[in-house]
């Protein structure tokens, strides 16, 4: 067993569903060029109404409408990257937390059961592992998400009937899925 205080391992957590740990500068990067194109957007749209207002001055409240119209339909998706910035860094900071006294383990995980959303495969898994010769069995949940019905994600195919490394939070009890490629190369 060892210690692990690097959170760009971490892929997902078992009850939580994936996690991008090593991607914050991604997600930055996604949000700040979301938004600039989609402002962009919004400016040429204006732009392209205001001209045809000049042209056809008909209806000040028909051009107003059309400038809020526009704004609603290309402002939610910057909103959308914030929500999932947000969400993502709130759960960057749990599982720092975690991470404080968790243990590396090798754990054998199996497919607990499988269910299929829009044709995709979502498999629920269950892990179990050894520490200190006390054998632990956990199943995927889904706390704190509509996405990850009671544990059932598509991205837990990767990590279904294998062995595979895990770091476990015996104070928290959570069980976080470590990136295999990446703790080999260490």
């Amino acid at each position: 067993m060892q210690e692990l205080k690097d959170i760009s391992n971490v892929v997902g957590v078992l009850n939580y569903g994936p996690f991008e740990g090593a991607s914050r500068k991604k997600l930055i990067v996604i949000q700040v060029l979301g938004t600039v194109v989609f402002l962009g957007i919004i400016a040429l749209v204006i732009t392209f109404l205001s001209i045809s207002q000049i042209r056809n001055p008909d209806s000040i409240e028909e051009f107003i409408l059309y400038i809020f119209a526009c704004v609603a339909i290309f402002l939610w998706p910057p909103i959308l990257f914030l929500i999932m910035l947000i969400k993502n860094e709130t759960m960057r900071k749990k599982v720092q937390l975690w991470l404080e006294d968790a243990v590396i383990v090798k754990a054998q995980s199996k497919n607990a059961d499988r269910l299929y959303q829009f044709g995709v495969s979502c498999p629920k898994i269950q892990v179990n592992f050894v520490i200190d010769g006390v054998q632990y069995n956990r199943q995927s949940k889904s706390i704190g998400t509509k996405t990850n019905k009671q544990g059932y994600h598509h991205f837990w195919s990767k990590y279904a009937d294998r062995e595979i490394t895990i770091a476990y939070s015996p104070k928290y009890d959570e069980v976080m899925i470590l990136n295999d490629k990446k703790i080999k190369q260490a």
